[in-house]
């Protein structure tokens, strides 16, 4: 290629993207059989497969909002296959939001857990004649 900037032209076979979406999708979501293992490996690790799958999302886009169809119907087709994309980047990246609030909310709760075992909290409390929660009326 004596152009690096030339234009390559190609076909493309959109059963890959697909096959991968719906497969990192049903995986992580649980909802194939796969092997306890595995299933002990998709809770543990969600959040950093998560963030790769965003990442891979946005490099899917990155690559596929460049690329240029020659037909109509092709046109259409790539329109598609660049929403599926998008689709699964938003679905990956609401997927972390659901985990952050899940671990927002328990340090909320270990902290409060904390504070009420606290010396100066039970000081506190009994100073107002009152006793903590936990330790009965």
């Amino acid at each position: 290629m004596e152009n690096p900037d030339q234009k390559i032209q190609i076909t493309f076979d959109p059963s890959f993207v697909r096959t991968s979406i719906a497969l990192w999708r049903e995986t992580t979501d649980m909802k194939i059989p796969v092997h306890d293992s595995f299933k002990v490996h998709f809770i543990q690790n969600r959040g950093p497969i998560l963030r790769n799958f965003t990442k891979t999302a946005r490099a899917w886009a990155m690559m596929f909002h460049g690329m240029e169809a020659t037909s109509p119907q092709d046109a259409e087709a790539l329109a598609t296959v660049r929403n599926e994309i998008d689709a699964f980047g938003e679905w990956a990246k609401s997927e972390l939001a659901k985990l952050q609030e899940l671990a927002d909310e328990e340090a909320l709760r270990s902290g409060l857990d904390e504070a009420f075992l606290s010396p100066e909290f039970k000081s506190l409390f009994k100073h107002f004649g009152q006793n903590p929660p936990g330790e009965g009326g």
